[in-house]
């Protein structure tokens, strides 16, 4: 986990924005939905490329519209989802935030119980890298949230 927002990390009125890919869980879930989709349905590979050509966000939107999964069987940062609800229980803001699909971020949230909302990509945008920090900072402000993550 990185703190790259705020020298105050644990202010209570600070919200706490938490990645999932990397750092939530020890996987990732466009990779995950990829190849639960291709187990069930292989000729889909032919459509991938297309899907692609309208962006990672609409790819990420269909797969996750065509894999089923239980969000209780990805690994979890056990530790980490212990204070997340600890943080939550205390009345802070814990945001997913995500470059997953907005429908894969709020099973994992409503899974989990730790957070209060959800930030994450749909079919237009994808909520990735630049654009996950954009929107944090026009939400929230410079330096007026914690980050929780594996990358900057």
């Amino acid at each position: 986990m990185e703190n790259i927002s705020n020298p105050k990390l644990g202010d209570k009125d600070v919200p706490l924005c938490v990645d999932l890919d990397g750092t939530l869980i020890k996987t990732d879930m466009l990779f995950e939905t990829f190849l639960k989709v291709l187990k069930v349905k292989p000729w889909l590979i032919f459509v991938l490329p297309f899907w692609l050509a309208r962006g990672r966000a609409y790819l990420k939107y269909e797969l996750a519209a065509r894999a089923s999964f239980d969000p209780s069987l990805l690994p979890y940062n056990q530790e980490l989802t212990e204070f997340l609800k600890s943080e939550r229980t205390s009345g802070r803001d814990v945001l997913l935030c995500t470059a997953s699909n907005v429908s894969i971020a709020e099973a994992i949230a409503e899974h989990t119980k730790a957070f209060t909302g959800v930030l994450a990509s749909n079919d237009k945008l994808n909520l990735k890298g630049s654009a996950k920090a954009e929107l944090l900072e026009e939400k929230f402000g410079e330096r007026g949230f914690d980050y929780a993550g594996n990358d900057k």
